[in-house]
């Protein structure tokens, strides 16, 4: 068998090659969410590609060794709700006035007593916390869009190139031992289940926002936005590292699909000896 075929084998075999380890498919999806919204480092873009992955296997790998020894109460734990960020807790002091704030300007405005200040405070914490989680939402959705374009050969927005799913998605479903015949089919379930989950969770978490402004007196929307711009203020960073796993993502495909590229024009020995 020459080399090139031997390579273009090696990526299929990476590429299909189930873990034996069964693992529950969720908790190893939301294992790899809590690893994304964790990391804190910058990666060097000039290496980003193969550090960011091996940091996630070896992190991941690290996490699902102990769910294995206790899955009923990590399954568990990966069912609760999103954690309230710092940012929106009680001790955060630009919160808590931006609050205050707010909720005077209801006051202000309010003919009625059916509104009271400690009611208003309540529900305008409430709707900060589903407006965070809307956008925390919308943020993860952009990654996993980038997942479907990447899998689906349509990363690149002026031609149809190789599908090639992103290392992230291979990972998730060979660790949780997804049963099926094509691998391919099986990173495209996952992928499409996702999207559909952060979509109904995006109309549900309007369905309560909208639930709370039938609520509140005064100017609705603007308070909205008021509230909106300063989880977006502090929401940044995270959107920045969500935009660097993009392109991380992005340069990935472009290194497999040129590999693949040259593999097709079946080349030499002595070609493939030179390109790796």
């Amino acid at each position: 068998m020459s080399k090139n075929n031997t390579a273009s084998n090696q990526i299929n075999h990476d590429m299909m090659n189930p873990l034996e380890q069964e693992v529950d498919f969720d908790s190893v999806y939301q294992l790899e969410r809590e690893n994304t919204e964790d990391q804190t480092h910058t990666v060097d873009e000039s290496h980003a590609i193969n550090v960011d992955q091996a940091s996630n296997e070896k992190v991941l790998s690290q996490k699902l060794s102990k769910l294995s020894c206790s899955q009923p109460r990590q399954h568990q734990n990966v069912k609760q709700s999103y954690k309230i960020p710092n940012y929106l807790s009680n001790k955060n002091e630009c919160f808590q006035k931006l609050i205050k704030e707010v909720s005077s300007t209801i006051m202000a405005t309010t003919t009625t007593a059916s509104s009271t200040s400690s009611q208003n405070e309540q529900d305008l914490r409430q709707m900060a916390i589903l407006i965070h989680r809307i956008k925390s939402e919308q943020i993860f959705q952009s990654l996993w869009m980038t997942y479907l374009k990447s899998g689906t050969g349509q990363l690149k927005i002026d031609q149809i190139g190789p599908p090639i799913w992103p290392l992230q998605v291979r990972t998730i479903v060979k660790q949780a031992n997804k049963a099926a015949d094509n691998q391919n089919d099986a990173c495209m379930q996952l992928v499409q289940e996702r999207l559909d989950e952060f979509k109904t969770k995006v109309q549900q978490y309007e369905i309560q926002i909208n639930n709370l402004k039938h609520r509140l007196q005064g100017n609705k929307e603007a308070i909205f936005r008021t509230i909106e711009t300063f989880i977006q203020q502090n929401q940044e960073n995270f959107r920045q590292k969500m935009e660097h796993k993009i392109k991380l993502v992005q340069y990935d495909y472009n290194d497999r699909a040129l590999e693949l590229e040259f593999l097709r024009q079946n080349p030499s020995e002595y070609c493939v000896r030179l390109h790796n």
